[in-house]
């Protein structure tokens, strides 16, 4: 619940390991600016349009802004478990130590003088 106007809106997220390494940082400005806001109930959704995360489990912290600054910061908001696939098995996630498994584009060329 907004209890008075907000000229300007942000949502701030950042996703930890459970040693606490944080994986990724996102704030909501960097793609929209929200605002201005009336006082009254809202509900805030956010959508990672590609986040390859292995399993594990993994903690959000979260934060909101308004122009006059920090309004709320939970640190350990929530908990999401990234459960085990036919593609993490297939692509063998359970041997790399990152947190993420990014897809690449490889291409190979041989060198004109490399006979």
């Amino acid at each position: 619940m907004l209890r008075g106007d907000w000229i300007f809106f942000e949502i701030g997220l950042g996703l930890f390991n459970l040693q606490g390494f944080e994986v990724c940082s996102s704030l909501s400005s960097w793609t929209k600016r929200i605002g201005p806001l009336e006082p009254g109930d809202y509900r805030v959704e956010v959508r990672y349009p590609d986040l390859p995360l292995v399993p594990g489990t993994y903690r959000f912290g979260v934060g909101l802004r308004s122009e006059r600054d920090v309004e709320d910061y939970l640190p350990e908001a929530f908990d999401l478990e990234i459960v085990h696939s036919s593609r993490s098995a297939r692509e063998h996630f359970s041997t790399i130590r990152g947190a993420l498994a990014v897809d690449i584009t490889t291409t190979v060329s041989r060198l004109a003088d490399s006979a």
